[in-house]
């Protein structure tokens, strides 16, 4: 009787794992990993405050694969706008961190009342990106974050999924500056030696957004204005001028 009591739990053990050896597909928060910032972002009234998080992933694909990810997340509470970006590893935890990047001097955050914007510039590079999705509040978009991640996780893992936001790239050309902005003797090797100043939002009629980019050259310190046009859901690269 006591032999096979014991069979029997060993096959019970072998078909149902228990819950921590769990084997079933799904992105989970490791425990402790949650880290929030503080950020600003400009806003049609002025500066606003925004909420961020980043916190890690421990992943287990469809396949069976295994993986370490990261998420991050900005919310701005009044407009309930979020943006959340994610990364994943098979092995570590990505290093790249988002948030840091947003705090650097080549990011910036606006606010309208249609959308979350971010803008970076570096270099020669300009990205916009832009978000309409909404949440109630931080802990809300990271619930919304988790589930797009289960939800698809065999797209994560082939990196074969569509991105969730509207965006543009771009780049500058040393031939859209006045002459003698980078320096008498400038040649263009490989990008502009340009510093991201300020990015604000001006009204342009016929225009869904119009961002302006305050730029300075970091070898003649003179400044410029490059201007982007938001047109029928697309982004758009305007002219450049002399500040």
């Amino acid at each position: 009787m006591t032999n096979t009591i014991k069979t029997s739990l060993l096959i019970l053990m072998f078909v149902f794992p228990p819950v921590n050896g769990q084997t079933s597909s799904g992105a989970g928060a490791v425990a402790g990993s949650r880290v929030e910032h503080s950020l600003s972002a400009h806003s049609v009234t002025g500066d606003t405050y925004l909420a961020s998080r980043e916190l890690r992933l421990d992943l287990r694909f469809p396949s069976t694969r295994k993986g370490k990810g990261t998420i991050h997340l900005v919310f701005e509470p009044t407009s309930g706008f979020f943006f959340h970006l994610f990364a994943w590893e098979p092995n570590n935890y990505p290093a790249a961190n988002w948030i840091r990047d947003i705090e650097s001097a080549r990011t910036r955050i606006l606010v309208s009342p249609e959308r979350l914007i971010l803008v970076t510039c570096a270099s020669s590079y300009v990205g916009i990106e832009e978000t309409t999705e909404k949440a109630t509040s931080l802990d809300d978009a990271e619930s919304k974050s988790l589930k797009w991640f289960n939800d698809n996780l065999s797209k994560v893992e082939n990196r074969t999924y569509k991105g969730r936001y509207t965006y543009g790239t771009f780049t500058f050309g040393s031939s859209e500056f006045p002459k003698g902005y980078f320096g008498p003797e400038f040649y263009e090797v490989s990008g502009l030696p340009l510093k991201l100043i300020d990015v604000t939002r001006a009204k342009v009629a016929g225009a869904e957004e119009h961002i302006v980019l305050t730029v300075e050259s970091t070898v003649t310190h003179k400044r410029a204005i490059g201007h982007f046009f938001r047109q029928g859901g697309q982004w758009m690269k305007g002219g450049v001028e002399a500040k």
